[in-house]
Parts: structure tokens; sequence; C-alpha cells
């Protein structure tokens, strides 16, 4: 068996994490209700996997036997230059837009949450991304890997903590301690569900740690 068997796991989750843009969405439609606004991200989330899904095999079809790990760089001993330097622009424009959504998201968390001032909190946001590119750290696929199965898995951690104690206050709790529209009804406790979806992403990101350490 492949070694590297339990790699994609990290890219996926990194290419469909969308949790900064949720409260942005939740912004445009906040006069729709809960169980709207949770069809709304369901959606969402299967439009992005089939997008995926159709240049995954448009990529394999195209490439076939010269696919790289890049994608687009595989193109050009099949189909060219010119092919491969408007998949490059798209590819360019896709990464670089998704970095801007990210970055304002965590440029705010740090100004508002870290009390970080403007221009550190910029620095902060920026010149990493650029160290590890310059460095060229573990290469595209393991930065990839890394940053979605330690990264989004931390992140999706804390959010299932927050969710854990949200429905304690909005069940036990006094709802004026929350800012949301949520009703008590609408949202239920699932600590099995829980303790599973914790369990799976600790264990991811205890692997990608112990691989990170046994590579040093």
């Amino acid at each position: 068996m492949n070694k590297n068997w339990f790699l994609p796991y990290g890219v996926w989750l990194f290419s469909l994490t969308g949790f900064s843009a949720i409260p942005p969405t939740r912004d445009i439609f906040f006069n729709s209700s809960i169980k709207s606004f949770k069809r709304v991200v369901s959606i969402s989330l299967f439009l992005a996997v089939a997008v995926y899904a159709i240049f995954i095999f448009s990529i394999l079809g195209v490439s076939g036997q010269f696919t790289t790990v890049d994608a687009l760089s595989g193109i050009k001993t099949v189909m060219g230059a010119k092919v491969m330097a408007i998949g490059s622009i798209i590819g360019f424009l896709a990464v670089f837009t998704s970095f801007i959504a990210l970055a304002v998201d965590m440029k705010s968390m740090f100004r508002y949450d870290y009390k970080i001032h403007k221009f550190p909190a910029w620095l902060l946001v920026v010149v990493p991304p650029v160290i590890i590119y310059l460095k060229d750290i573990g290469g595209f696929i393991n930065i990839l890997a890394v940053t979605g199965s330690v990264g989004m898995g931390i992140l999706g951690i804390f959010i299932i903590l927050m969710r854990h104690k949200i429905v304690k206050i909005l069940k036990i709790g006094d709802k004026e301690d929350l800012v949301a529209e949520i009703e008590s009804k609408e949202i239920k406790i699932r600590k099995k569900l829980e303790i599973v979806i914790l369990v799976g992403i600790i264990s991811a990101v205890l692997y990608d740690i112990w691989n990170i350490v046994s590579k040093l």
C-alpha cells in the first residue's frame, strides 16, 4: 500500500473548507431562516465538489499519463503552451481570490480578537505564505495537505466546541448571552456525533503532525 494513502485528506479538506465565507454569506441571507441557510451551505458545498470533480476528470482525460502534481503543466505536453498559459492564469486567479478572502478574515481576527494593529496584522497575513512559497517547504502538495489537515482540522475542532457551547446556552442558559437568531427547537445536542467527529479530526491532525516531526 502506498504510504501516502492518507495524503489526499488534507488536500480535500483544504480545497473544500469555506468557514470564512459563512458569516458574510449569512449577512447576505439575513432574512432567511436557519433551515434555509443550511440548505444554501449544503448546495454550495455540493456545487464545489461537482466543479472539482469536473476539473479532476477533465485534467485526467486530457493529460492522461502526463498528469502532473500541479495539474496544469502536464497539459503543455498534450495541448501546447498557450492552453497551459490560459489554464495557469485561471488557476492563479482562483487561488488568489481564495487567498484574498482568507487573508481578510485572518486580518480581522488579528485586529479584533488579538488587538493587533492594522499594519502588523497585515504582515502576519501576507509574509508567512510568501516565505513558505520561496522556501518551497515540503513541496506544493505537502503544504496543501498540512494546511488542510492541521490548520483546517484545528479550526474545525474549535467550531465543533463552539457549537457545543452555543447549544448548551440555548438549551439551559440565557439566550441574551448570544447574538444569534437561533431558536432552541432548531438546534439539537448531538454529543455522540460530536465525539466521533472530534476523534476523527484529532486523529488526522496528530497523524500529520507526526509525519512532520518524523521528517525533521
